[in-house]
C-alpha cells in the first residue's frame, strides 16, 4: 500500500482525509514542521495543504522538492488561485482546490499522481541510461 504523507495544520481536516482514503493509502500526517531535515524515505506522495506553514507551505515545498522526488499533491483555498500557480513553479506534481467535492476525488488525485510520477522517473533514468550507452 502506498505511503502518503499529509501535511495539515488542522487536524479536523486530516481526519477528514484519514476517513476518505485512509483504507486506500497508509497516511502519515504532519500538523507543522519546525524547519527541521525532512525523512521522506519510503514516502510515496505527500498531500501539502496551503495552511500548514504560515507563507501558503512554500517553505516546506521547496525543502521537499531539493530533497526529494516525492510528487505534491497542493491543496488549496478556492480564494488562492496564485497560490497553486506558485507551487506548481516550485516544483508541486499538481493541485486540487478545497471544495466540498475535494475529498471525493482525491484518492483519484492522489493515485494518479504516484502512477505519473513513477511513469515519469522511469522515463528519466531510460533516457539516463541511453545517455551512458551513446557516451560508451
Amino acid at each position: 500500500m502506498a505511503q502518503v504523507l499529509v501535511c495539515n495544520s488542522k487536524q479536523d481536516e486530516i481526519d477528514l482525509i484519514q476517513a476518505e482514503i485512509g483504507n486506500k493509502f497508509t497516511l502519515h500526517s504532519m500538523t507543522s514542521w519546525n524547519e527541521e531535515p525532512l525523512e521522506l524515505k519510503g514516502i510515496d506522495a505527500i498531500i501539502l495543504d496551503t495552511n500548514f506553514t504560515e507563507i501558503h507551505g512554500f517553505d516546506f515545498l521547496m525543502e521537499v522538492c531539493d530533497k526529494s522526488v516525492v510528487p505534491v499533491l497542493l491543496i488549496t483555498a478556492p480564494d488562492e488561485p496564485l497560490s497553486a500557480i506558485e507551487a506548481r513553479r516550485i516544483g508541486a506534481f499538481n493541485y486540487r482546490v478545497k471544495t466540498d467535492k475535494l475529498y471525493t476525488v482525491l484518492e483519484v488525485a492522489v493515485r494518479e499522481m504516484i502512477i505519473a510520477s513513477n511513469d515519469l522517473l522511469e522515463l528519466k533514468q531510460t533516457i539516463l541510461a541511453q545517455k551512458t550507452r551513446i557516451a560508451e
